[in-house]
């Protein structure tokens, strides 16, 4: 086997890249990079600077008062940890849309006004079997 090696490099001629091909071969690298940095630029200056500035540009209007938009995404839910409680699990990949929610924790105040507006029941006041 090594003495057929041999022979078949003893045969071929050598190769030798051309200078057009090289030239050709470097340009190519050189304007793929070219690219690649415009394009992180692209993206850079169009990246927005806040969470709520993404959401007012998600849905096209001034964010609503004392809210932040959380951007969607994928995440793990759950998990595989068997001292864990059984709804935990599996672990599994799930995928959100952006929203908007509340800069702070809704009061008691805010909750029962909300509840005078809008005549919400909870689920708790759904459930009664009657007693307290």
């Amino acid at each position: 086997m090594r003495r057929q090696i041999q022979r078949a490099i003893e045969r071929e001629p050598p190769t030798e890249r051309s200078p057009a091909r090289t030239s050709i071969v470097i340009a190519s690298f050189l304007f793929a990079g070219a690219l690649l940095v415009v394009g992180c630029l692209i993206l850079r200056t169009t990246k927005a600077d806040s969470a709520t500035q993404v959401g007012a540009e998600q849905a096209g209007k001034e964010p609503p008062r004392g809210m932040v938009w959380i951007p969607g995404g994928k995440f793990t839910m759950g998990t595989n940890d068997l001292r864990s409680f059984p709804n935990e699990r599996p672990a599994h990949k799930v995928q959100v849309e952006g929203f908007w929610i509340d800069e702070h924790d809704v009061t008691n105040a805010e909750f029962a006004e909300f509840v005078e507006a809008t005549g919400y029941v909870t689920t708790a006041e759904k459930n009664r079997t009657g007693r307290n």
